[in-house]
């Protein structure tokens, strides 16, 4: 067997009049959707962001217009907080979906319908809804309740609709440029109408329970205690009008003389009263009998979000009884992870008072013969009747319910679910409720999506559904999926992961996923971390690098001939990542010889390379095998050594691969670093990558350090110098900071390595940047409000455009876009190139917290190659002799016609090596000479232009 050492491996050229590279895939990374209110601040710099710092909303777009393409799911729904059966069309129902708005149903509930003009509402965190006695409704928007005890999106007050929904007003009186309105009304927790009065509105706000009695035009502060200006979380009114109930500061306050007079039925201490409700609680909600107002019920989740108690109450509030004497350990409405402060609901059957349903992870219902049954499971298959999705916010009757039409409705975070049967047996409504809450996004070479969302797993948009835009699930997890990417090196490679470290790696795209630490993380990396610990990021983050064509590969395939071959030969190798690599055969790869046998084997080099980072609790990590399926566990090393590392968030790479650029985040401090570890390139393994090497060659420092939390780090393709920094958090003037030297800088100070690019831009939350793949200057940002962008980010005050045009005002929490270009390897060796079967080069993606997926191919990349400027056309008729050449060459040539001829040698990186300039030829055959004995041995192409033909021919130097 003859065994040789491969130095160089596919052609990539600068051929036939254009340059074929091939980009590295780069992406933005969000943060968590649901965003923390800094120090539980009452108010929002600058009017929560709606009112820049000139008072004026940013400009609308007048120049570069970009233009969004939904792309779903059609088929899952996203957080449901509120729902609305309309009072005179039982068939007429409203959803409040979180982050996607309100959407109306005329089939009750079969199909959905975004209401006119909904996507352009100028907050789509819809919390609740209700209708007055002539039919008027009411929407309030804001999420008090936001994931893992935190406070959520910020709403901007009520919508209110006078013709059942077909047209939509903002009231004034609930957000205008009083500061004392959007302090108020910036969470509108619950909204209740009384029945008869056409006019009289409750509003459960941030800052009280509101009163008003002009249909919403004015309001009032209907509590006059030391609570009054405390969170009101839920408000209810009887079927008369007489019983108000409300929650105030985490207190039962109950009004059941119609005067509007309440008072507060919660104990003074944590020893529970025999005739109040527990103080020692964090949320409690209310239900009052439709069929007997003496019977009002509370479901109270306590401070660690676990189940209190349930209590009802058959005076009117004036007394309560808690239900739940002595609590089993199992019954945990709220599950194991008490999530009663985020999902917690209520209802009392209408047809009978002591008959009640409540939801938090699963619905159980109680009455007096049948206390504590569960009636609904999230952990069965989702066609199973007994299914309905976990985080159950809002359970809602029938106006008519009767054993005759016993129609239930609920509102969860996987959309609408309705049960015909009382609540024995449910079924999903979410036919194009398009209201996905995602976290992140990968796509495809050819455009398919896999998404992390909240709640709902990781979704594939296959586009080959039952329609294009129906998804399906991959991996669920704990509900929840983050970070994941698509290879495009291996197309059916794709990569997921879960909370705290949780990674799952497919080569059949999702069909089956291997999740196994033991199979993922090699020792080493275990031994320094631990994987699914809460002391990881909580959202896992993961950034794939690839490139096409890496010369500094230092990985090599054996590959084993499969029949005679002889010098100048193509073979066809498959690389560790199953892509077949074609390799012309050189005068080192024959050891001598004038033929290789089957069965001898060469050394090829895999020039088809990737990098899987990682980041953990105080560091990131890497491997080089993420693509080879053989590697179990992969090998990761360290390459971050910086004490002042906390959670890493976002990690991207410059698109050579060299860079990598990181933040972290500390939660104590609420501030954010950015670092950069540099020379990737030669930092190739354990050994000289890893910091706890002493031969390791990479370098971390820390570029700058920030207030809030960085959601994301956008490199320029084109230039790794040039880097975005974007910040989330509410309270803040200062969201979007550029740097022009972060790859070469020597400071860890900020001001000398970040300048400010606010604008105009209105005050609000970014979530995700990218840097245009063409251009330098032009920035895309997703913030709360949907996409803007600028054409010059190097302006002093950079102007930003609003593009939603298809899009929504809808927080967009990733933004990806393809580098990779279409189409063909320019290598006239391998019969014209080969395919790297990108299609969407250029297509830009944006995943949405409310209404999923989208896309934007404004700046689709050329299809396949650059056409051949000025017409010219492949004219094979140049020839170099001998072949392979040693010291000397001819080259041989025919011309039609006087003309010009310029000959370029090429060797295989693509570099012009020599140049001859030959003026005036004449027709006929011509013949030159020139030398090699000053080229490096290897593969050469020499490429003849004249001014109407373009001729290339291969040849060996040895």
């Amino acid at each position: 067997m003859k065994t040789k050492t491969l130095l160089l491996s596919i052609a990539i050229l600068i051929f036939a009049g254009f340059n074929v590279i091939f980009l590295n895939s780069k992406a933005s990374k969000a943060e968590l959707q649901t965003k923390s209110v800094v120090n539980n601040s009452k108010t929002t710099s600058n009017n929560n962001g709606k009112k820049n710092k000139s008072g004026t909303k940013a400009l609308k777009s007048t120049n570069t217009q970009m233009n969004w393409l939904e792309m779903g799911p059609s088929n899952i729904g996203g957080r449901t907080r509120a729902l609305l059966i309309d009072k005179d069309n039982s068939n007429l129902i409203f959803a409040g979906s979180v982050g996607g708005g309100i959407w109306k149903s005329t089939t009750g509930g079969l199909s959905w319908v975004k209401v006119d003009g909904g996507d352009l509402f100028d907050n789509l965190f819809v919390s609740s809804i209700c209708q007055s006695a002539n039919g008027d409704i009411y929407v309030g928007t804001g999420e008090y309740f936001g994931t893992y005890n935190r406070q959520g999106f910020q709403g901007q007050g009520i919508w209110k609709s006078i013709n059942h929904g077909q047209t939509w007003t903002h009231l004034t009186s609930t957000w205008n440029d009083s500061d004392n309105s959007k302090q108020i009304f910036n969470y509108v927790n619950k909204l209740a109408a009384h029945p008869t009065n056409n006019n009289k509105i409750y509003a459960a706000t941030y800052k009280g329970l509101m009163l008003s009695i002009d249909g919403g035009n004015t309001w009032n502060n209907t509590v006059s205690d030391t609570n009054a200006d405390f969170t009101c979380t839920d408000v209810q009114i009887s079927k008369d009008g007489l019983v108000v109930v409300a929650s105030l500061n985490n207190k039962a306050y109950v009004c059941n003389t119609g005067n509007d007079v309440f008072i507060n039925k919660s104990g003074t201490n944590q020893v529970l009263p025999l005739d109040t409700i527990s103080i020692d609680v964090k949320r409690i909600e209310f239900a009052i009998a439709p069929s007997n107002s003496n019977y009002i019920y509370c479901l109270a989740a306590d401070t660690t979000g676990a189940l209190n108690n349930v209590y009802q109450s058959k005076d009117k509030g004036n007394t309560w009884t808690a239900l739940l004497i002595n609590m089993s350990s199992q019954f945990v409405p709220f599950g194991t992870a008490k999530s009663g402060v985020y999902n917690n609901s209520i209802a009392v059957y209408p047809d009978d008072y002591e008959h009640i349903l409540i939801g938090g992870v699963n619905l159980f219902e109680w009455s007096p013969l049948n206390p504590w049954q569960q009636v609904s499971s999230n952990e069965w298959d989702f066609t199973s009747p007994i299914y309905v999705h976990s985080g159950i916010h809002t359970i809602v009757f029938a106006d008519n319910y009767s054993t005759e039409n016993p129609v239930i409705y609920a509102g969860t975070d996987g959309g609408v679910f309705r049960s015909l049967y009382g609540g024995y047996a449910w079924q999903q409504l979410n036919k194009n409720y398009n209201t996905t809450i995602y976290n992140s996004l990968a796509f495809s070479n050819t455009g398919k999506i896999i998404g992390g969302t909240y709640n709902n797993g990781t979704l594939m948009l296959s586009l080959n559904g039952t329609t294009e835009k129906d998804a399906i699930s991959l991996y669920t997890g704990s509900n929840n999926g983050f970070n994941c990417e698509y290879s495009m090196l291996n197309p059916k490679l794709i990569f997921v992961t879960n909370s705290y470290g949780a990674l799952g790696r497919s080569e059949d795209e999702g069909n089956i996923i291997e999740t196994d630490p033991a199979e993922l993380f090699s020792p080493y990396l275990t031994s320094h971390q631990t994987i699914s610990d809460t002391t990881q990021p909580y959202q896992t983050p993961i950034r794939l690098w690839e490139s096409f064509y890496d010369t500094n590969s230092t990985q090599y395939i054996l590959s084993k001939i499969a029949r005679p071959v002889v010098l100048g030969d193509t073979i066809y190798p498959e690389s560790s990542c199953k892509r077949i690599l074609p390799h012309i055969l050189t005068v080192s790869d024959m050891n001598g010889q004038d033929t290789l046998q089957k069965g001898d084997t060469v050394y090829v080099k895999d020039t088809y390379q990737s990098i899987l980072a990682m980041g953990f609790k105080n560091s990131v990590w890497i491997t080089r095998q993420g693509l080879d399926m053989s590697k179990s566990p992969m090998s990761w090393y360290s390459i971050s050594s910086l004490d002042t590392v906390k959670k890493a968030q976002n990690i991207e790479f410059s698109k050579n691969g060299d860079v990598l650029y990181f933040s972290d985040y500390n939660y104590l401090t609420d501030t954010s670093r950015i670092y950069r570890c540099a020379n990737l390139t030669n930092g190739r393994d354990s050994l000289t990558g890893d910091y706890n090497s002493s031969q390791n060659v990479i370098t971390t420092q820390e570029i700058g350090k920030f207030g809030h939390k960085i959601t994301s780090i956008a490199v320029d393709p084109e230039n790794a110098n040039n880097i975005i920094v974007t910040l989330g958090g509410y309270g803040k003037s200062d969201y979007i900071y550029y740097s022009f030297n972060a790859a070469t800088t020597t400071s860890m100070l900020t001001a000398d390595n970040f300048m400010l690019k606010q604008g105009y831009l209105d005050s609000i939350p970014i979530y995700s940047s990218i840097i245009l793949w063409n251009n330098s200057l032009q920035v895309i940002l997703g913030t709360e409000n949907g996409i803007y962008s600028t054409d010059n980010i190097t302006a002093s005050s950079p102007v930003w455009l609003e593009q939603n045009t298809g899009l929504a005002h809808v927080p967009v929490v990733q933004l990806r876009q393809q580098i990779h270009p279409n189409g063909w390897f320019a290598a006239p060796v391998f019969n014209g190139g080969f395919n790297s079967d990108i299609t969407n080069h250029g297509v830009i993606y944006a995943a949405t917290a409310g209404r999923g997926i989208f896309r934007c191919e404004d700046f689709k990349g050329p299809v396949n190659v650059p056409e051949i400027s000025n017409n010219k056309v492949n004219d094979s008729k140049i020839i170099v002799f001998p072949n392979p050449a040693k010291d000397f060459a001819n080259i041989s040539f025919n011309v039609n016609k006087k003309t010009n001829v310029i000959i370029n040698i090429y060797n295989i990186n693509g570099s012009i090596v020599k140049s001859i300039k030959l003026n005036n030829q004449e027709p006929g055959n011509h013949t030159i000479g020139f030398v090699t004995n000053n080229l490096n041995k290897g593969i050469y192409f020499a490429k003849m232009e004249t001014d109407e033909t373009i001729s290339t021919a291969k040849f060996i130097v040895y």
